[in-house]
């Protein structure tokens, strides 16, 4: 019985180089790999006439085998997956100070950082708070940015969907759920003298929050809005939900100054749930 090998996921260590053979030149080592002089010094390398040459001055350059290149990269992040997690980050910082150019990185990486970008809303609200840090302390403004790369990279959101998206407009779900929306109580709501919200801690500070009775409205409503749409549906609704959650909580992608981290407690919004019924 004959079986095949699935495709090598970032948790393997099956090589990415384009072959054992292949060599680039160091520039591509720096450039591709991000890797120093000084990480690669112990590698063997062979000499050859560069295409800048001319008859009267030779120059050359080095060389590398890319597979012992790469298994520089793997060590020096911890493996396979640490170095393309590493190659994520700064595809996402190069874009930050380099917008409209493309970042470099090895050819067998492409499929795990093709799709890697920062949401415009995301980088909308990072500019927002790198404003507000100050401007003496350069590195209080890189840690900024390089936390909310890294917690991109470890939990990413969904697609949004389009501004002017309104294939819902006349939906009875999507009106109902807004109905419920609009109807919640934010975190200044009182009722009977007792406030409508909850306040919870977590990850770096305390969060207002619906109650229980005000969250199984909006899971029944999400679950309308399943019922006529589809998945579908609900991945735009959820972002209805999310949206709410700022201006009526004050929950929403928010940035800690202290430890330098940023959180974002409605996010969860945006993932499925046990509550809803996608069957």
């Amino acid at each position: 019985m004959s079986s095949s090998r699935s495709r090598p996921s970032a948790s393997d260590s099956v090589s990415l180089a384009r072959s054992p053979n292949w060599t680039i030149i160091k520039t591509d080592v720096t450039g591709q790999y991000h890797l120093t002089a000084k990480d690669v010094r112990s590698l063997p390398y062979v000499e050859k006439a560069s295409r800048h040459s001319s008859p009267t001055k030779r120059i050359n350059m080095h060389l590398y085998k890319e597979v012992e290149v790469e298994k520089v990269a793997w060590r020096k992040h911890g493996g396979k997956q640490g170095f393309i997690d590493y190659l994520k980050e700064l595809k996402l910082l190069y874009h930050w100070t380099h917008p409209n150019e493309s970042f470099s990185y090895p050819s067998g990486c492409h499929r795990f950082l093709q799709n890697v970008t920062m949401p415009e809303w995301v980088w909308t609200i990072c500019r927002s708070n790198y404003m507000s840090q100050p401007r003496e302390d350069p590195i209080a403004r890189q840690d900024l940015v390089r936390s909310l790369a890294r917690r991109h990279i470890a939990s990413a959101y969904p697609n949004r969907p389009s501004g002017n998206s309104n294939r819902y407009q006349n939906s009875e779900s999507f009106e109902a759920l807004r109905s419920v929306l609009d109807e919640a109580p934010t975190r200044d709501t009182v009722r009977d003298g007792i406030s409508a919200t909850v306040r919870k801690w977590q990850g770096h500070g305390y969060y207002s929050h619906w109650k229980n009775d005000e969250l199984e409205r909006i899971y029944a409503a999400l679950n309308d809005v399943i019922a006529e749409h589809g998945e579908a549906g609900w991945e735009e609704a959820r972002w209805e939900v999310y949206d709410k959650c700022f201006p009526a909580l004050g929950s929403g992608l928010t940035y800690y100054p202290g430890p330098r981290e940023w959180d974002d407690p409605a996010q969860f919004w945006l993932q499925k749930s046990t509550h809803l019924n996608f069957d």
